[in-house]
């Protein structure tokens, strides 16, 4: 019966470990997408980032902050 009990935990900090990789993949690729996506606007160079805490790309522009999701749309503050 250990040997199920074992087997069952290593599927636990498999799965566990299969998402938190998916998340750091995620967050890398939208960093990847955003700067792609920055070309296209008129964003001051050195001067595009990705907010983690927003989940959103901003820049500056000569008019002021732009920020948009890199799944839809933007705004400008």
């Amino acid at each position: 019966m250990r040997i199920d009990d074992s087997i069952k935990g290593m599927l636990i900090v498999f799965t566990v470990i299969i998402i938190i990789g998916l998340i750091i993949s995620a967050h890398c690729n939208a960093e990847k997408d955003c700067y792609e996506q920055a070309e296209h606007r008129p964003c001051i160079s050195g001067t595009v980032s990705y907010d983690y805490d927003d989940m959103e790309c901003e820049c500056l522009t000569p008019h002021g902050e732009l920020e948009w999701s890199i799944y839809s749309g933007c705004n400008l503050d």
